[in-house]
């Protein structure tokens, strides 16, 4: 039993990698904003912190997800593109969806989705994102290094790719923005070999983030190089969706499609 769950928790994480990859793909097709894209992503971990995977239709949950980020972050989606561009990221190697019954299905069960989402997540719709502790750490930190060595670094460019990697797992739940935010740049400053100046007390962390220790920044650092060591391949999900399928859950029922695996 206990090999059983731990193969099932595996094939989960490297299902929800691979669909918060499919959210980050369709948010820079529709060209939303980082942070739009990683409250989407966000969301999306949230609701499948709270319900178990194998009963809802996971890419209407990532699209329901994008759509509603789009609203919350003044970036509002059409629904027809949410619907177009999340089925061609699906589907390479078809032709566009054309308007058709299987198009009017898609758009109103994503509509049905993100109602539901929003019911699951308790409205939590504005979560603090680390982006902006981020943002504030490293114009600060830009200050006490040296312009030449910092620009050379481009640790700033590095820091945000490891940001937005960060949302492709569950990581983005478990931590405070700050703190994550003070993880990455500490990984980032590792990785790059950066002198900053300041150690023990005085060391740069104290300072931006007070409530962070060493021992906790190194633990963070090492679940962020993860992501990289585990990155999976593409396994069989156990959340696919199937013909003319539904997924119910505390009495409220879901619409899926025929449309998005089919």
């Amino acid at each position: 039993d206990t090999n059983k769950k731990m193969d099932d928790t595996s094939v989960n994480d490297a299902c929800h990698f691979r669909l918060s990859g499919f959210v980050f793909e369709m948010g820079s097709k529709l060209c939303l904003p980082d942070e739009a894209i990683a409250s989407a992503c966000f969301m999306y971990h949230k609701f499948f912190s709270l319900q178990a995977v194998d009963k809802f239709d996971v890419h209407l949950v990532a699209m329901a997800a994008l759509y509603l980020s789009g609203k919350v972050h003044e970036n509002p989606l059409k629904l027809g593109d949410v619907v177009n561009t999340g089925y061609r990221c699906i589907h390479r190697d078809k032709e566009p969806l054309t308007v058709c019954n299987n198009y009017w299905k898609l758009k109103e069960s994503i509509v049905q989705y993100e109602l539901f989402l929003l019911r699951v997540i308790g409205f939590d719709m504005q979560p603090n994102l680390p982006h902006k502790y981020l943002v504030h750490f490293l114009f600060t930190l830009s200050r006490w290094v040296d312009l030449a060595e910092w620009n050379s670094s481009k640790i700033s460019q590095f820091s945000w790719c490891l940001l937005n990697d960060t949302f492709r797992t569950a990581i983005c739940l478990k931590y405070d923005p700050d703190v994550l935010a003070s993880s990455i740049l500490y990984m980032a400053i590792k990785v790059v070999k950066l002198k900053v100046p300041g150690e023990g007390s005085r060391a740069w962390w104290h300072v931006l983030c007070p409530t962070v220790s060493e021992k906790k920044l190194q633990q963070i650092s090492l679940e962020i190089m993860d992501i990289y060591r585990s990155e999976p391949s593409p396994p069989k999900s156990p959340a696919t969706s199937t013909v003319g399928s539904t997924a119910t859950s505390n009495s409220v029922h879901v619409q899926s499609t025929s449309v998005i695996l089919s």
